[in-house]
């Protein structure tokens, strides 16, 4: 595995130790996990392109493991998430975000995404066409 970009190695400094201990409450008998391995539990999206990692989209589970270190901002979302949502979101958020879509709200880990995301009337097609 390449090294993680220095983004996603300060939030596994952090979260590093709230992961392992959860995964290995599923997981007993497996003793080991590569920091690869911890941060696509985290973020759905997480890859290496060209030796820089990228995605930032939490899973359920990165979502609740974040919440309870880093200041949240959760809104309901009054529109429709559609793929083109999906697609700009990841390329063009620089903070980890949350988006819920069975229960249709979006978590940001960046209070400048939150305010803008309510300038935007919490639609969430408005905010992706304004970043």
């Amino acid at each position: 595995m390449s090294n993680p970009s220095s983004f996603h190695t300060q939030i596994l400094s952090k979260i590093e130790l709230d992961v392992l201990s959860s995964l290995h409450k599923i997981n007993p008998n497996v003793r080991h996990y590569t920091s690869d391995e911890i941060l696509r539990t985290v973020f759905v999206n997480y890859r290496i392109d060209k030796g820089v990692s990228k995605g930032l989209r939490l899973t359920n589970f990165g979502n609740k493991i974040l919440g309870k270190h880093y200041q949240h901002y959760k809104y309901p979302i009054e529109d429709e998430i559609n793929n083109l949502v999906f697609v700009s979101l990841d390329k063009s958020m620089k903070w980890p975000y949350y988006l819920g879509t069975k229960s249709n709200h979006i978590v940001f880990y960046s209070e400048e995404d939150a305010a803008w995301f309510r300038l935007n009337g919490n639609k969430i097609t408005n905010y992706v066409e304004s970043i």
